[in-house]
């Protein structure tokens, strides 16, 4: 199917939005420039899924986002068994393109499967004479000038000898091909508590509250995505603590030691592990966003993940409504 290269300019807060979106577009891509507030993406997808996303940035980026793209030729479509079932295709009832073969037998044609054709042909080689009556006549015309040559010139050069050009092979460029790793969440749990309003309600000394029900919303969503997703909480200043780590199935929930910061483990995380897994960093902390963005992991601010969050519970709301 077509393939475009495009290039994409948004504001920096909606980075992991249009990560999020061309993934799920299966495009290929990369990060070419993010400074002064504003992020630039280059990648290359089919124009199926990309034709009409503009429209989407729009919408996310309040306007200020822009997205282009040119034609780039053609490649394998991701999606083919998807729409050849959609549009019901069936090349036995394709009569304007048949895949069957005619073979005449008794005077009379009839029809063969294109699986079964090779079993039906019978069609001799034939020898061509062209060729070696053309190489024959060369031979003749080389020696004719041998001669005439070394009666002119006395040289004895060897007009026997055969020298075989060297054919050197083009060099193949393959082409590069952008590795798609697992997505993984590490969220900052200290971080959304003190950012989501509805963390508020709850008194400082009913932090582990809190926590609770931030793992239970973390839970839900994580189920929905099916993402990995670490949740981290400081624990350097709880004395003596030696940290904890669990899982609650698919999530990993981690808790610091006295001397180490949540900012500084999910930094040396991501350092750790950026080859393995496709990872972002939910954080509003500038400081801990600029770290990891070094890594090369992406960043979400604590807004956004909330957002989504929402959007994703309404979802599951229409649907139970519906069924």
């Amino acid at each position: 199917e077509p393939y475009v290269s495009f290039e994409l300019t948004v504001p920096s807060d909606s980075l992991s939005k249009a990560l999020f979106d061309l993934e799920s577009k299966k495009t290929q891509f990369e990060i070419q420039d993010s400074k002064d507030g504003r992020s630039v993406i280059v990648g290359r997808g089919c124009i199926r899924l990309l034709a009409h996303y503009q429209n989407e940035v729009s919408a996310y980026s309040k306007g200020q986002g822009r997205f282009s793209f040119q034609p780039d030729g053609y490649d394998v479509c991701q999606d083919t068994d998807e729409i050849v079932a959609q549009i019901g295709y069936d090349p036995e009832m394709d009569m304007r393109n048949p895949s069957s073969s005619v073979f005449c037998a008794n005077g009379s044609g009839f029809t063969v499967t294109w699986d079964k054709a090779d079993e039906y042909m019978d069609i001799a080689q034939e020898t061509v004479e062209s060729v070696s009556t053309q190489h024959r006549t060369y031979r003749i015309e080389e020696d004719e000038l041998k001669r005439i040559f070394d009666r002119s010139t006395s040289n004895n050069r060897n007009f026997n000898k055969q020298h075989n050009p060297v054919k050197k092979k083009p060099k193949e460029e393959k082409p590069k091909v952008m590795k798609h790793l697992p997505p993984c969440l590490i969220v900052d749990g200290y971080n959304m508590i003190f950012s989501w309003d509805i963390f508020k309600e709850y008194k400082d000394d009913e932090l582990e509250i809190s926590r609770e029900k931030l793992l239970d919303i973390l839970f839900n969503y994580q189920a929905f995505t099916g993402e990995k997703m670490i949740v981290v909480f400081d624990g350097y200043k709880v004395k003596d603590n030696l940290g904890t780590i669990y899982s609650r199935k698919d999530m990993e929930v981690v808790y610091t030691s006295s001397n180490l910061t949540a900012d500084a483990y999910i930094e040396r995380f991501v350092a750790d592990h950026q080859k393995e897994y496709d990872l972002t960093v939910v954080s509003s902390d500038s400081l801990i966003q600029n770290a990891i963005f070094a890594h090369g992991a992406k960043r979400m601010s604590a807004r956004e993940l909330f957002g989504r969050i929402t959007f994703i519970n309404q979802e599951i709301e229409e649907q139970l409504t519906h069924s």
